[in-house]
């Protein structure tokens, strides 16, 4: 039965203006949450935040290789976006902007987890070793004195 509803649907095309006017419509309410960003509004944050998490946690991910790592530049660069959100003049560039600083605090995070693992191996031998504390006195030859 379901099929024949089906059947006798007609569909219409998406007109070019129907498109435009919902695009515009989009647009419209992106430019408003983002408003409310500016203005502290946490559930804006939120919903910007839920509306981008996933690329750029994966634009994060293939430069970190590492899901902690990832996550970290998650909550850094939504951070520095949100702070910074006042400064960016064309709201409309908004999802390059905000992966541009992704890629910046994953890049800078290789660079500090790389530095980090130089020093780790360059460490590693005199974190083993026990102190040597060669006194040039016994504590007997302290209590004479």
């Amino acid at each position: 039965m379901q099929e024949n509803r089906l059947r006798n649907t007609t569909f219409q095309p998406v007109s070019a203006q129907d498109h435009s006017t919902s695009s515009d419509h989009v647009k419209s309410i992106h430019r408003d949450v983002l408003a409310r960003c500016v203005k502290g509004d946490r559930h804006a944050q939120m919903q910007i935040y839920h509306l981008y998490y996933k690329a750029m946690f994966n634009t994060a991910h293939r430069i970190v290789l590492d899901r902690h790592d990832a996550e970290d530049v998650m909550q850094e660069a939504f951070l520095t976006a949100f702070e910074q959100l006042p400064s960016l003049l064309d709201r409309s560039t908004f999802p390059a902007w905000l992966k541009r600083i992704v890629v910046n605090k994953s890049l800078n995070a290789l660079r500090a987890r790389k530095t980090y693992d130089g020093h780790k191996e360059e460490w590693s031998g005199s974190e083993e070793a026990e102190p040597s504390f060669d006194a040039p006195y016994t504590v007997q030859q302290i209590k004479e004195a």
